[in-house]
């Protein structure tokens, strides 16, 4: 599976990929994730980056939901 970072203007600023394996799969979904897009996490209203392996449950962050 792959974890992204996201930056203030919704874009993959870093994907790690968690797999054991360098297969041509496991390549062709960085190759993906890295051309998402996403509308940034916003803090007090204000865009912000939003990285899930350093996210902190205490925060509380907008995702449009």
């Amino acid at each position: 599976w792959v974890e992204v970072t996201v930056d203030e203007r919704g874009q993959v600023a870093q994907v790690r990929l968690h797999s054991t394996d360098a297969s041509l799969s496991d390549r062709m979904m960085v190759a993906a994730a890295k051309a998402w897009q996403f509308q940034p996490a916003l803090k007090d209203g204000r865009p912000v980056r939003f990285d899930p392996g350093e996210a902190r449950s205490s925060e509380v962050l907008d995702f449009g939901h």
